[in-house]
Formats: structure tokens, sequence, C-alpha cells
């Protein structure tokens, strides 16, 4: 044949389609929202590990030594909530019993209007997944 493209050529989609249940999409979608969940979880985990060891190494003098105790302590603290042992809510709630601390959470002034949320309360109402995520220091 001659150099010219066949005239009954079929354009075929360049990505591939697929027929899913709304059963399985409603599965993807959840199990997003878990992965979701576990990489905040552990964006957190580290974000709040690093502002407290810098809190007591610069207001009370910690060092090398006394930040690693405090930070495996929390991290023991993080792997018993992940695995269920220990729980957000028992934990707010000892704090404020036991040391009158009482976590209050607010949004900044440039977010939406809302009223102040007690940690215990918002923590009974979260359902965190059961797998967590761990920092460690090097």
């Amino acid at each position: 044949m001659a150099k010219f493209a066949s005239p009954i050529k079929v354009d075929r989609p360049k990505t591939p389609t697929y027929n899913l249940t709304q059963a399985q999409i409603d599965e993807i979608r959840q199990q997003a929202h878990r992965e979701g969940m576990h990489a905040g979880t552990y964006a957190c985990n580290a974000m709040y590990s690093v502002a407290m060891l810098m809190a007591l190494r610069d207001e009370l003098g910690f060092g090398h030594v006394r930040l690693a105790k405090v930070f495996r302590r929390t991290q023991k603290l993080f792997d018993e909530i992940a695995d269920g042992t220990l729980d957000y809510a028992e934990l707010a709630e000892t704090l404020r019993e036991e040391a009158g601390i009482n976590v209050i959470i607010e949004r900044s002034k440039g977010s939406a209007a809302q009223s102040p949320v007690e940690a215990v309360d918002m923590f009974k109402k979260m359902r965190l997944a059961q797998k967590g995520y761990g920092v460690r220091l090097r």
C-alpha cells in the first residue's frame, strides 16, 4: 500500500476507562481519606515534636539527654494512641483534672468565625485511624 493513513483507523482513548460500582468508588475514596489522615498525623507529629523540643530547650534549658528522653516518651504516647491503647480524650481529661490545664482550640483571627472548642470535646468526637506514624531522632 501507499504511504497514506488508513481511513478506517479508529481513534482509541489515550487513557484507559474503567467501569466501577458505587461501592468500589466509595471504598477508593475511604482509602484515600485514611491515607490522607495518616499523612496528616505524621506531619502533625513531626511539627509538634520539633516545637515542643525547641520550647523545652529554649525555656527550660533542656540539653540533648533530657530532650531525647522527653521525645521518646512523647513518641511512646503517640504509638499508644495509634494502636488504641490510649485515647486523646483520656489524656486531655487527665491534664484538665490533675494539672489544671484545659486545652482550648481557637481559630486564628483571619479564619471564619467559630467559637472556641475544648480539646476534650473535639477528641471525643474524632475517630482517628488505627495505624499511626512515628518520628525518630537521629
